[in-house]
């Protein structure tokens, strides 16, 4: 389906807050088998509208960087509860740090998360997704503190 039908689709009354709550809520939904959900794109359409192709795609690719650069396999939450998990809790604080053009903590983050060989695709992969967001007219990312559950 595609998303240019969906870019109207007025925003969930529902949705988390910042884009990070939002970030992983979907993940949540990816890493649960729900990445093909017409639930899942009407989310991102609501949500960032004429932007959300752009960065529907954006968060697919960090998602695959992500999952083939860590280290070790990350722990996510279930769909719908409501507490970061710590995996959460960092990958949220690198894509904030991305955003931020906090060049140091945003390697600190990936030294702690990927691999060295995997640590060039999850850096571009991220400053892609965080540039992406910042271009949108959302909330952006949220420092984690401010982050204070996931539905």
């Amino acid at each position: 389906m595609a998303l240019n039908a969906l870019f109207s689709i007025a925003r969930r009354a529902n949705a988390p807050e910042s884009d990070a709550e939002f970030l992983v809520a979907c993940w949540r939904m990816v890493a649960s088998g729900d990445a093909n959900s017409p639930r899942l794109i009407r989310a991102f359409a609501g949500r960032y509208g004429e932007d959300a192709e752009a960065i529907f795609e954006r968060f697919f690719i960090f998602l695959r960087a992500l999952a083939q650069g860590t280290r070790r396999q990350l722990i996510i939450g279930r769909p719908g509860h409501g507490h970061l998990t710590m995996d959460e809790y960092q990958v949220t604080s690198m894509l904030r740090a991305a955003q931020m053009e906090n060049i140091d903590a945003l390697d600190a983050h990936l030294s702690w998360l990927t691999k060295e060989e995997g640590r060039k695709a999850v850096s571009a992969a991220a400053q892609d997704l965080a540039l992406a967001l910042t271009a949108s007219d959302t909330q952006g990312l949220q420092t984690s503190n401010d982050i204070k559950s996931v539905h």
